[in-house]
Formats: C-alpha cells, structure tokens, sequence
C-alpha cells in the first residue's frame, strides 16, 4: 500500500531485487509475495529462462508481448525469477549477435516506458539480501521436514534428531536441507524398497554428505 509511504512524505519502492546464493529462498519469497500482490492488482510471475530462445530476436519479442500484456492488465505486478538470464552485466557479451546486451538494451527500454502513462513504475532501487540460514532458521526448518516427513528417531526424541541435523549442516542452504532428506529417502530404499519410513541413521549420514558436497562447489 504506496499511501504509508507518501503520508511519511516517502515515494514508495518501485521494484525490489532480491539477491543471494542459489537455493535461500529466493523463488519461495516470491511466490509469497505473489500471493500478496494478488490480492490488489494483476500479478504476473515470469521465469525468465522461458523468455531465452535461439531464434536472433525472439527473446526481445516475447519482452515486448509481457509489457504490453502487462499495461494491459494495470495495476499490474511483475515477479521475475532468475533475472540475471536476461540481465547480465553490460558490455561483457562475448556472442557474436550481442544477443544478451541487446536483451537488457530491450528490458531496460521497456521498464523505462512501463511508467509513461503515469500509473505504473518500475526500475529496481531497494535490494533485499538473502544469506544462509541462522542456526535457529536452520532448526524450524528442520522441524518443519521432519514433521512433514514419515521419520523413524531411532529411540531418540525428535527434539535431539533435530538438534543433532542443525549442529551438523551449518553452512547449508533451505534447498540443502530439503536435499538431505531426499538423499535419506534414497539411502532408506537402497536398504529395503518396502521401508515406510526414514531412518534418523539415513539423516545424519545424508546430512554429512549433503554439507560434504556442497563445500567442494
């Protein structure tokens, strides 16, 4: 609501780039945020790797059809995933159609004429960080997964399983944790395709190899 920033004397953002490592929560954040934004205007979610294709042109086209789609449908959100596909630095094409330069020459134009009829802005000037997870992010985290998985503690309180994970995959990003327990998942059922739940012995090596691996990137 742009009126609690105008009644400060405040023009409220017109864009925000979220940024941080892959797998934080980048793309779940919008998509609260697009659950949000539905609720007072037109939200449009875009992946933007979609919009990349081969054919020379192609990829300004289907820039131009979103915007135009989008004044369209004003008052009108954009949520773009993986932006840096279509926005990498400038002057640093090194394709012999200056395909990426003339992309962001193309996102630029557009975001700049998506505000001359006076009802919509964009441009980018506020940008949230996203780092890893807090050792107590970490824990609801995995309080969550374990909740919402069928888990065998091995005679351990559920209190203790969690607490053992968190102590062990410090340095591990959301998308990590919710990999340890698809490696555990795999580990279980190389042992006995008829196991109905996850052992807390599947967790722990899976949380080791999980963090192990991710160090060596």
């Amino acid at each position: 609501d742009s009126s609690a920033f105008r009644r400060m004397g405040m023009l409220p953002p017109k864009g925000i780039l979220i940024t941080g490592p892959s797998g934080v929560g980048k793309s779940h954040l919008l998509a609260v945020l697009g659950a949000k934004a539905q609720q007072r205007a037109t939200c449009l979610s875009v992946k933007c790797t979609d919009l990349v294709t081969k054919v020379v042109g192609g990829t300004e086209a289907a820039l131009a059809a979103l915007f135009a789609t989008a004044r369209a449908a004003a008052p009108c959100v954009f949520l773009f995933d993986q932006i840096e596909s279509l926005a990498p630095v400038r002057g640093f094409d090194s394709t012999t159609e200056q395909t990426f330069d003339r992309v962001l020459s193309t996102l630029l134009t557009e975001m700049d004429g998506f505000g001359t009829n006076g009802k919509c802005s964009v441009r980018f000037d506020v940008e949230i960080a996203l780092g890893l997870p807090t050792e107590s992010a970490r824990r609801a985290a995995l309080t969550n997964l374990v909740a919402g998985t069928p888990v065998s503690t091995d005679h351990q309180s559920t209190e203790a399983l969690v607490a053992a994970l968190t102590d062990r995959s410090e340095g591990a990003t959301i998308g990590q944790l919710h990999a340890i327990f698809q490696e555990a998942a795999m580990l279980s059922l190389r042992e006995s395709i008829d196991v109905t739940e996850i052992r807390a012995a599947a967790l722990e090596r899976a949380c080791c190899q999980v963090v192990r691996d991710a160090c060596r990137v």
